[in-house]
């Protein structure tokens, strides 16, 4: 409750926080890498990324699709929701074919490899 200068006020601020860190955790996974700064067992830690702009729009796009099918579950398919839900899917997957990460493997700061999520790489057991 604001005082009488109205400068204590309570407010609640919503964010989609979870959406963005549930996209940026599968996008990381995607491309082998491990969230935070720790590389360990084989995954380098996403702090090796050097052009980190290049997960922006996935990112996006990703949240948002999250966002608006979350919504859309409760109306029918010919709602603007369920509309703007396979809009930003759609974008999402071009995003995520579109992307290139550039990654530091020795630490110098220095990109030395690259990697895809368009891109599928088997591997004979």
């Amino acid at each position: 409750p604001p005082d009488e200068a109205g400068v204590s006020v309570d407010i609640a601020a919503h964010t989609f926080a979870a959406q963005l860190g549930v996209i940026h955790r599968q996008l990381l996974g995607t491309l082998g890498l491990r969230e935070g700064a720790t590389s360990e067992g084989g995954a380098l830690a996403e702090d090796r990324v050097t052009n980190g702009v290049a997960l922006v729009e996935a990112e996006a796009c990703g949240a948002l699709h999250l966002i608006y099918a979350s919504a859309s579950a409760l109306v029918g398919e010919s709602s603007p929701f369920w509309v703007k839900s396979r809009l930003y899917g759609d974008r999402f997957r071009d995003a995520r074919r579109r992307a290139v990460v550039e990654l530091d493997l020795d630490g110098d700061g220095e990109p030395e490899a690259v990697r895809r999520m368009s891109l599928v790489q088997l591997v004979r057991a």
